[in-house]
């Protein structure tokens, strides 16, 4: 589990970083990323890119944004430094819980969850 940093960090636009090497730095910040980008999001879920937490600010005016932060950070920081993913829009927080370390083929947890065991039927090597 890793510790999250709170305050901000002001990057990626003014410098063009791409968005994989954003995520990196706030990783390596231990910072939840807030965005108004869903790739972000994209490159997390699918292609799992290490996070420490993503709220996505959904059609939220910018006079608003800040007030947005807070709240999900006070109803929903504990989940998000573990890694949650925070879409926010005006009426709602979607909350996306962390996803479980995947553990690599052939690992114990792995054999246990298909009901497969060393020397049983159908496993021979």
């Amino acid at each position: 589990m890793r510790s999250c940093a709170t305050g901000t960090t002001s990057f990626g636009l003014a410098t063009g970083s791409p968005i994989r090497a954003i995520m990196e730095a706030a990783l390596a910040e231990g910072r939840v990323l807030v965005t108004l980008d869903k790739d972000f999001g994209a490159l997390a879920v699918v292609f799992g890119q290490p996070h420490c937490g993503i709220v996505r600010l959904v059609d939220i005016e910018p006079s608003a944004q800040a007030a947005a932060c807070r709240d999900v950070m006070q109803r929903h920081g504990a989940e998000l430094r573990v890694g949650a993913i925070a879409s926010v829009t005006k009426d709602r927080i979607r909350l996306r819980p962390p996803q479980q370390a995947a553990e690599p083929p052939g690992t114990e947890s792995d054999d246990q969850a298909s009901g497969v065991r060393a020397g049983s039927p159908g496993n021979e090597a």
